[in-house]
C-alpha cells in the first residue's frame, strides 16, 4: 500500500520510479479532475505517471491525458480548453417527459 513519507509517496503498490493515477467516475468529478490536475501541474510541472487509469467521466480524463506525450501542464491545459468548449445540445422533444413542453432555464 502506497504511503506519504517525507514529503513524497512510497510503497509497494507503486511502480517503481513512477505514479499511478486513479480518476473516479462521475459526471461533475472530470471537471474537477482537471481542477486538481491543473494544481499538481502548476505545484509538479515535471510530474509523470507511469500507469493512468479511469472509470466513467474519469476514463475520458485519464484517455485524453494518457494520450499527450508532453508536458502534464500543457496536457492539462489542453483538456481544460476543450471542456470550456464542449456543450450539450439536447432537443426540446427529450425534455418533454420531464419538464412538460417547456426546456428549463439555462443557469
Amino acid at each position: 500500500m502506497a504511503t506519504m513519507a517525507s514529503g513524497g509517496l512510497t510503497g509497494a503498490a507503486l511502480p517503481p520510479d513512477g505514479l499511478a493515477l486513479a480518476l473516479s467516475g462521475g459526471g461533475a468529478r472530470a471537471a474537477y479532475q482537471v481542477g486538481v490536475l491543473r494544481g499538481i501541474a502548476t505545484k509538479l510541472p515535471h510530474t509523470r505517471f507511469s500507469i493512468i487509469t479511469g472509470v466513467s467521466a474519469g476514463a475520458i480524463n485519464a484517455a485524453f491525458l494518457a494520450s499527450r506525450p508532453g508536458p502534464l501542464r500543457d496536457a492539462v491545459d489542453e483538456r481544460r480548453r476543450a471542456c470550456r468548449c464542449s456543450r450539450v445540445i439536447v432537443s426540446r422533444s427529450s425534455w418533454r417527459p420531464v419538464t412538460g413542453s417547456r426546456l428549463p432555464r439555462p443557469i
